[in-house]
């Protein structure tokens, strides 16, 4: 195949807009190769004072090279993200190489960044999108203890990395609830940060001890609403609620559980799904 350069669409609120030159590696596999100067817009507020490329952003362009590939992936499509797991930071100042490779029942995105260990690993189906189903209201039963923004800027990051506004409370159903940021326009990868940012509020207030960042090591049975229907169009003017509730911990690793909203009337119209892992930063991945 001759190489080629493709807009990543996922991200493509980002100016100037990312892009990838696909080409086939010596032994056939499909690459795509991001200039670390693409990556820079991605990381603008997010841990101002130690730049990465955001987890859910790195998944979106491993799930945008799986459907820029088509017909050439042997999978019919239409492509989903169901998981990612990251085991190394990707840093805006280098290129980022994605390999793909391909099983019966799925597609296999592996991200390396300078040298031989790869750093993130996504997971891409083949298969139509399930509708996910409405919830029943659940309201806010349990009032903050400290005013909401001030909650949410304890977090590292500074607009437009910045996806939440404030704290609600506790719903009936024992989840932290937290208000979106007001965008003109939000993305399944925004969405997904802003999910992480929240899992990290909850994991602090529940877990005093945790010190220090927390960062994503795994999206996981993530569930996403087709952005592509009317939900898109209404996503400025109707409030995101993220719902979050602590699963389960081991050893350093905290996983929760996110649900996000989009609050209509008479309505709570499912937008994502998922679970996220956190862990604390280590002080050496810093240099």
């Amino acid at each position: 195949m001759q190489t080629r350069d493709v807009l990543l669409p996922s991200l493509s609120f980002f100016q100037p807009r990312p892009e990838a030159r696909i080409s086939k590696s010596g032994d056939g596999k499909l690459r795509a190769e991001i200039a670390g100067d693409h990556l820079a817009p991605l990381c603008e507020g997010h841990f101002p004072d130690f730049a990465v490329v955001p987890g859910a952003h790195l998944f979106a362009a491993m799930y945008d090279f799986v459907v820029s590939c088509g017909a050439e992936t042997e999978q019919p499509g239409p492509f989903v993200p169901v998981s990612c797991v990251f085991r190394g930071l990707a840093r805006p100042t280098r290129d980022l190489r994605l390999d793909l490779s391909s099983s019966p029942d799925a597609l296999t995105v592996t991200a390396f960044q300078d040298g031989a260990d790869w750093i993130a690993r996504g997971r891409v189906e083949s298969r139509t999108r399930q509708m996910m189903e409405c919830e029943s209201p659940a309201t806010i039963a349990v009032a903050i203890g400290m005013d909401g923004r001030a909650a949410v800027s304890s977090l590292a990051h500074r607009p437009p990395a910045l996806l939440l506004e404030c704290a609600l409370g506790d719903d009936t159903r024992g989840r932290a609830c937290f208000r979106a940021t007001s965008l003109s326009h939000w993305s399944w990868p925004q969405l997904m940060d802003a999910a992480a940012q929240a899992a990290g509020l909850v994991a602090k207030r529940q877990l005093p001890d945790t010190k220090g960042i927390l960062v994503v090591v795994a999206y996981d049975q993530v569930e996403l609403a087709d952005m592509n229907t009317p939900i898109e169009r209404t996503l400025s003017q109707c409030p995101i609620e993220l719902r979050v509730r602590m699963v389960r911990t081991i050893r350093n690793l905290l996983q929760l559980e996110v649900l996000g909203v989009q609050c209509l009337p008479m309505a709570d119209q499912p937008l994502l799904r998922l679970k996220v892992t956190l862990a604390p930063l280590p002080t050496e991945s810093r240099t």
